[in-house]
């Protein structure tokens, strides 16, 4: 039987995330030429990351400037330890539409 002390461990992180400044160009952009003034949920994609290197504490899910063409038929830049996770971006224009939002969850 193997020591106790080297046992693996099961560990559980809480779930960390970042929004690159690449996005925020992306949608920006896309927001002044496409959507303009619709709320309708946008399909986005992002990336799910399941190792941290030594030293390094990378957030786990990661939307990037590729997010908003994820679920549009584009395809999001991975590496071999990311999986992909896709959800949807609800954007308002009015502070009653983001009340209504962020009353409603299931949206």
């Amino acid at each position: 039987m193997s020591d106790p002390d080297k046992r693996r461990v099961v560990q559980f992180a809480p779930l960390s995330s970042c929004v690159h400044p690449s996005f925020w160009s992306a949608f920006s952009k896309k927001k002044l030429e496409d959507i303009r003034l619709d709320e309708s949920p946008l399909a986005i994609g992002g990336s799910y990351s399941v190792c941290d290197p030594p030293g390094l504490k990378i957030a786990a899910c990661n939307v990037s400037w590729d997010a908003l063409t994820a679920n549009g038929g584009g395809e999001l830049d991975l590496d071999d330890l990311s999986f992909p996770c896709y959800g949807r971006l609800v954007n308002t224009n009015t502070l009653e539409a983001f009340k209504l939002v962020v009353d409603n969850p299931s949206w």
